[in-house]
């Protein structure tokens, strides 16, 4: 498969059935995630539409032609559970769309299920590793703006109009899975999530403006929302 044919990337990590982050960042500008990377999983996903296709090309230029011609599956025994990294192309529509309803005629990719306690070294496992965490540096900002509209009703400035949210229906779920976003995204020491919310501003459904201020007591973080 050559790279001018690619319109779809898929990457995702998941440990025991469980997706620590799952991405589809397509050439026609939709995205859609759940996850930041970590565990236990984030019941909340998002899909966009932007109006462009920058998150898609910026990974493309990380991702070289050798990839797309030698497609690669390996599994090894996992009694004591297992971390599963996949990163999968798709192209070639033959229905004419391009986005979540397509037909791929073409497809390629690598995956790799490795035991828990693996002592599995290959440098295809470092380029797994590095390219899904391109993935979520691109998205974070976008994702971070999914979050808060799930949790709060509040709608980032930078959030596309084209969006679709998934969340759970009870409360508690819904406030569990933001704080484990924002636990996972704070042990992350590459992120920093003043860096998703000083240069935006939300509104509420009234319509008021409102800019977000983290605040830290006691090693918690809390956020607020003050009037422009």
């Amino acid at each position: 498969m050559l790279k001018e044919e690619v319109e779809l990337i898929i990457l995702k990590i998941s440990s025991n059935n469980q997706d620590a982050i799952s991405l589809k960042i397509y050439k026609d500008g939709t995205i859609v995630r759940h996850g930041t990377g970590g565990l236990p999983p984030i019941e909340i996903s998002g899909l966009s539409i932007m109006a462009n296709s920058d998150y898609f090309d910026s990974l493309m230029e990380d991702i070289p032609q050798e990839i797309l011609l030698s497609p690669k599956n390996y599994e090894e025994e996992n009694h004591n559970g297992y971390v599963e990294y996949v990163v999968a192309f798709y192209g070639v529509t033959t229905n004419g769309e391009h986005s979540e309803n397509a037909k791929w005629s073409k497809s390629t990719g690598i995956r790799v299920r490795l035991n828990l306690h693996s002592s599995f070294q290959h440098k295809i496992v470092n380029w797994l590793d590095y390219i899904i965490t391109e993935a979520t540096e691109l998205t974070n900002d976008w994702y971070f703006d999914i979050m808060i509209n799930t949790m709060y009703g509040l709608k980032s400035t930078k959030l596309p109009p084209d969006t679709l949210i998934s969340f759970p229906k009870e409360k508690e779920k819904i406030q569990k899975s933001f704080q484990n976003y924002i636990n996972q995204i704070m042990q992350n020491q590459r992120w920093d999530i003043y860096d998703f919310i000083n240069h935006k501003y939300f509104k509420s459904p009234e319509g008021e403006e409102l800019k977000g201020v983290i605040l830290r007591n006691e090693g918690r973080l809390s956020i607020r929302f003050l009037p422009l």
